[in-house]
């Protein structure tokens, strides 16, 4: 089970006491917040050059784990694209 507090932006995030989740729990622990223009922007960490990363998979982009997920199978070279081009979401 997930536990969750508030960061100082009044966010409910998940505490660190996420140890034990699955890889896909974990993931969708981070959450995400959706712009007005429909951008699903990642919460968690971002690289520097403001990518979603998600480092229980060993600092694997954001994007590319969803994407992957959601098909079911690794992209390998594949690239990860979408139509907004905002690196956060």
């Amino acid at each position: 089970m997930t536990e969750y507090t508030t960061d100082v932006l009044g966010r409910k995030v998940p505490t660190t006491r996420n140890r034990g989740m699955s890889t896909s729990d974990r993931f969708d622990a981070q959450g995400w917040d959706v712009t007005p223009k429909g951008c699903w922007e990642w919460r968690g960490s971002r690289n520097d050059k403001g990518y979603g990363r998600f480092s229980h998979t060993g600092g694997q982009l954001a994007h590319r784990y969803a994407l992957e997920r959601k098909l079911g199978r690794p992209l390998g070279r594949s690239s990860a694209l979408h139509e907004c081009d905002n690196p956060p979401c």
